[in-house]
């Protein structure tokens, strides 16, 4: 019997398949007492007849409901450099066209996109801190607008 490589789309149904089940993960941690966990399937890559997928993991914060991540973190440090408040984390707001994002952290060594939100499709988007200013200002998100 010969062995088929493996394509795209093949790697694309199995992360599609393990990250719908990531819930009975997060259920098993919670039952071990480990509670507050968010689990999210990352990146895959494969080659022949293997793959790797990354999965990512934070605990949820219970003020907020923004899982910890790298990100998150980041914006506790960096945020004045966006001109936006500490607090923006897990605030949601609008585009021209409608589409709702939900703002989730930072990586401050990216100059021209360094604002991560996650569309409410799922996907995370990058922005230049002035466009989420203006769509958070636009959507009443925030008050007013600050200077970066």
């Amino acid at each position: 019997m010969q062995f088929k490589t493996m394509g795209r789309d093949e790697a694309i149904k199995i992360r599609e398949i393990i990250s719908g089940n990531l819930h009975r993960l997060e259920a098993d941690l919670a039952a071990a007492g480990l509670d507050g966990f968010k689990l999210e399937a990352g990146m895959i890559t494969y080659g022949g007849d293997t793959f790797n997928l990354k999965i990512k993991g934070g605990r949820t914060n219970p003020d907020t409901g923004v899982v910890a991540c790298e990100e998150s973190e980041n914006w506790q440090i960096y945020h004045h450099r966006y001109g936006l408040p500490a607090d923006a984390v897990g605030k949601t707001f609008q585009n021209s066209s409608g589409q709702t994002f939900t703002l989730i952290g930072c990586r401050p060594r990216s100059h021209k996109y360094p604002i991560l939100c996650r569309r409410e499709d799922g996907r995370l988007v990058k922005f230049q801190a002035s466009a989420v200013r203006r769509m958070m200002v636009a959507s009443g998100t925030l008050t007013e607008e600050v200077s970066a």
